[in-house]
């Protein structure tokens, strides 16, 4: 498969923007504390008062408005200017507009980074995982969590990516049939291979979902969690 050239990544990302401008109304502005994402994230960061945190895709600001509460300093990113208006509801913070493949912050602005459901609509992986990471600081710590595409699915026990592909075919999920782009799920090695050209400690968390099974083989569940430390 030829790789896209950058002027046509570019594109893609501002009709990927759009239809998340025209689905806004379908994205949630408010995640419970309990979330497994969320959790992960407080976890790893620990104590996160007085730290500077990157919210790489924040969509309307969620998970950001959770760290804020805790007492971080939070600057929120995301691509489409349609879910950053809910963020106007959010107390503290700040929150622009802009690509991950493009920040527009200076190298080593950051003390945590974390990205959350965002890697799967980037066209370039790896340009937006060195971006992330350029604006972190030295031993900074940067947190993604995105889908797996060995997970199972809860109820029906069947590989969750073959059913995320029939809703493609069927026109049942937020890209159409023909879109330019198709949603992407991450192996686990994909990320770690490429965090660990840019970190040091790179590993991996299965965040287990409720169920036996889920606890027992904790590669089936539905979201991975990669963490890692800049390279000094």
């Amino acid at each position: 498969m030829m790789l896209l050239s950058l002027d046509k990544k570019s594109g893609t990302e501002d009709i990927i923007r759009e239809r998340f401008n025209e689905l806004s109304d379908h994205f949630p502005s408010v995640v419970d504390s309990s979330d497994i994402r969320i959790r992960s994230v407080l976890q790893y960061f620990g104590d996160v008062r007085g730290k500077r945190i990157l919210d790489a895709g924040c969509g309307k600001g969620r998970f950001s408005d959770l760290l804020l509460k805790a007492g971080a300093e939070v600057v929120g990113i995301d691509f489409s200017d349609e879910l950053l208006q809910a963020t106007r509801n959010i107390n503290g913070g700040f929150f622009t507009q802009g690509s991950l493949t493009r920040l527009p912050f200076k190298d080593n602005s950051f003390d945590y980074v974390f990205s959350i459901e965002v890697l799967e609509h980037i066209p370039d992986t790896e340009i937006a995982i060195s971006e992330l990471i350029r604006v972190l600081r030295t031993n900074g710590k940067i947190l993604i969590i995105d889908k797996n595409k060995c997970s199972l699915h809860q109820k029906l026990f069947v590989p969750r990516i073959l059913i995320k592909k029939y809703k493609e075919w069927s026109n049942q999920w937020m890209y159409p049939k023909d879109f330019v782009f198709v949603e992407k799920w991450f192996y686990p090695w994909e990320l770690k291979r490429i965090m660990k050209i840019y970190c040091k400690g790179v590993e991996i968390e299965f965040l287990k979902e409720n169920g036996r099974l889920f606890s027992l083989i904790p590669q089936i569940n539905l979201f991975i969690a990669w963490k890692g430390l800049k390279h000094e």
